[in-house]
């Protein structure tokens, strides 16, 4: 087995890095970029930074070796999670949906997977049809946008307080809560959010200022 595969610069290749609060705190540190080669791979990272299921996401983890017609290939997974239950850890492969249907890539994607299972892995494919969801990842990328590595604010605590007597509210009624600048509530509510502190229906609304909240009270 290689060791994890370092992405470079290259004339045929776009590089985009995906700056991570979450695994910033698996590093100990601040913030750190997972850093990818294609634009549904970056998309793919907003799920994985907001969702309360993963633990950490490692992209390019490692480089393994498989025989497909009898010959010896290398694959790099794109990404490796783990999660914070005792579910087994996946690689992931980020693909197009039309590349997926053909057969050789079938075939070759199965030689793939056994050699993952003889590593106690799992090798799943994501595409665009589990990324790019609508308004899920428009949602999660305005989280993003305000998500920050700080502990609770007194404000924040304050809101959180106020909506779990009030129950669920609108976003607008909670700038009504507490002496701020609509502005500050609402980044203090979408930290919260980013947080899940706050929970909201965010697979099927658009967030804005009449997106109803609550208090999230398994985090």
């Amino acid at each position: 087995m290689a060791k994890k595969r370092k992405i470079k610069h290259s004339t045929f290749k776009s590089i985009f890095r995906f700056p991570s609060i979450k695994m910033g705190k698996v590093c100990g540190i601040h913030s750190c970029s997972s850093t990818v080669e294609s634009s549904l791979e970056f998309a793919a990272c907003y799920h994985f930074e907001y969702s309360p299921d993963v633990k950490s996401f490692e992209s390019q983890p490692i480089t393994y070796q498989y025989y497909f017609n009898d010959r010896l290939c290398k694959y790099t997974p794109d990404f490796r999670l783990l999660f914070i239950d005792k579910r087994k850890p996946v690689f992931i492969e980020i693909k197009p949906f039309k590349r997926t249907s053909k057969d050789k890539f079938r075939l070759r994607f199965k030689q793939k997977q056994l050699v993952a299972e003889q590593m106690n892995m799992r090798l799943l494919i994501i595409t665009e049809k589990e990324i790019c969801v609508e308004p899920l990842l428009e949602n999660l990328k305005i989280l993003h946008r305000y998500a920050v590595h700080d502990e609770i604010s007194e404000h924040q605590d304050i809101l959180l307080s106020m909506i779990s007597e009030l129950g669920t509210i609108r976003i607008e009624q909670a700038m009504t809560l507490i002496n701020l600048p609509k502005e500050a509530v609402f980044v203090a509510v979408m930290g919260l959010l980013a947080k899940h502190r706050l929970k909201c229906e965010i697979d099927k609304v658009s967030i804005d200022s009449n997106t109803h909240v609550w208090v999230n009270y398994d985090a």
